[in-house]
């Protein structure tokens, strides 16, 4: 192969993963903006492995992230969040009891 023709073939990959990052870029700015719904602490109430916090503008399709930010006395994880109509439902890997705070985000598009 000609040194040219290596040259040329070079610039053509060049080029195709530049256009491939200008494309993801352009699909990343005209995708939809995450808005913030609610935020906010709660406390367990314990007696169970999920626990329902009600949020009256929660739907469905949007996206809750929970985590503890305040352990209690026996150490528990939280291991899903979930939407539902006006509520949203966080499941723990044990009995929370009543002493740890639980924080909350929801999100959606």
């Amino acid at each position: 192969m000609s040194g040219k023709k290596r040259k040329y073939l070079g610039l053509k990959e060049e080029f195709y993963s530049l256009k491939a990052v200008v494309m993801g870029l352009k699909q990343s700015l005209e995708s939809p903006p995450v808005k913030f719904l609610a935020a906010g602490h709660v406390d367990t109430v314990g007696g169970g492995l999920t626990q329902e916090i009600s949020i009256p503008p929660v739907k469905k399709p949007m996206v809750a992230l929970a985590k503890i930010c305040k352990q209690g006395a026996s150490p528990v994880t939280v291991v899903a969040c979930t939407c539902g109509d006006g509520k949203i439902t966080v499941t723990f890997s044990d009995d929370p009891s009543d002493d740890h705070k639980v924080s909350y985000l929801i999100c959606y598009s």
